[in-house]
């Protein structure tokens, strides 16, 4: 993956009227800036754990996952984000894509015969880095990759490794 598309998913809001575009927007923008630091795990993990798609890694620092749940909650107060509205029933794992896999990309073999042949790297740490920005984006899903639009951003303090 290129290093500018990459992100940890927060939420997904699903297909939301403008209203609620525009009120989710307003409440990424009031988040307060912090630091944020991100620490990846070393464990590859591939997703969907059947038949992966994606290649990941876990963040085990905790900090994105405050941050997640100080947004959730905001976006639940505000009724954008709710058991009702909610695509997923499963709890955050906050994590960062390192890698998509086309169909038939290892040549018949196993995803997980192939995680299996990458050397972990020493300690449980892999990689630091404060996280650069809040933001949220509207996809565009159709015939080819799904394209995104910045909403609203809010920077964030540190962004740098």
């Amino acid at each position: 993956m290129r290093s500018d598309s990459l992100h940890v998913t927060f939420a997904f809001l699903g297909e939301i009227d403008e209203e609620r575009a525009e009120v989710a927007g307003e409440l990424v923008r009031s988040v307060e800036p912090r630091r944020v630091r991100m620490r990846l795990g070393s464990e590859i993990r591939g997703l969907p754990r059947k038949r992966p798609r994606v290649l990941a890694l876990d963040e085990v620092g905790g900090e994105v996952g405050g941050l997640q749940a100080d947004v959730a909650v905001s976006l639940a107060e505000v009724g954008v984000l709710g058991p009702e509205r909610r695509p997923s029933r499963r709890p955050f794992w906050s994590h960062m894509t390192v890698a998509r896999l086309k169909r038939g990309a290892l040549g018949g073999r196993s995803v997980a015969s192939f995680i299996s042949t990458v050397a972990p790297p020493d300690g449980e740490v892999i990689a630091t880095h404060d996280a650069a920005a809040l933001t949220l984006f509207r996809s565009e899903l159709g015939r080819g990759p799904a394209t995104y639009t910045a909403l609203a951003t809010v920077e964030l303090t540190g962004g740098g490794g």
